[in-house]
């Protein structure tokens, strides 16, 4: 038991890591994540990093970001968000070998958990079944408010069909 929790902290806390230093380089100057792959002879394309985070500062599409995006004839999602993905994703983030949360982490670290994630509007009789990377997911974002971040922008405006993941812009 030892060992587990030892692992899920260094997840959690590798987690929380990378999560920092993306939400502070998206913030500074609005510059994003926007990298341009280039070869000799071929149109070049572009990769966007995106976080999925109601903040202002990260739904506000730098004017480099809005050329690029506007010069492409193609635009590919990471992830279709459509009814069939949500379904996968949260399923994924439920146990279903028999385990619970409670018992994974214990009493007292559970019970810590209980009004953060009220917070988060997610009654605690849920709770039981959520597996501890969920949790640390759910918690590391502010309360959704909108419920609206950047892919799922994306994915509004950019796609004639929300099951159509790739697609010719023109």
């Amino acid at each position: 038991m030892l060992h587990c929790r030892r692992h899920t902290f260094a997840v959690i806390l590798g987690l929380w890591c990378a999560a920092l230093v993306c939400a502070q380089a998206v913030a500074a100057e609005q510059k994003g994540l926007l990298w341009k792959i280039e070869r000799d002879g071929v149109k070049p394309s572009f990769l966007l990093g995106t976080m999925h985070s109601e903040d202002a500062r990260v739904l506000k599409i730098a004017p480099e970001v809005q050329r690029a995006f506007d010069g492409s004839s193609i635009f590919t999602m990471e992830v279709v968000l459509d009814t069939q993905a949500i379904s996968e994703t949260a399923q994924a983030m439920v146990f279903s070998d028999g385990r619970n949360l409670k018992t994974v982490l214990g009493n007292e670290l559970y019970n810590k958990i209980v009004p953060l994630m009220a917070q988060h509007e997610v009654p605690e009789m849920m709770l039981p079944s959520f597996k501890p990377w969920a949790i640390f997911l759910t918690l590391s974002m502010p309360p959704a408010k909108t419920g609206v971040f950047l892919d799922a922008a994306f994915s509004m405006i950019n796609t004639p069909h929300p099951t159509i993941q790739n697609w010719n812009r023109n």
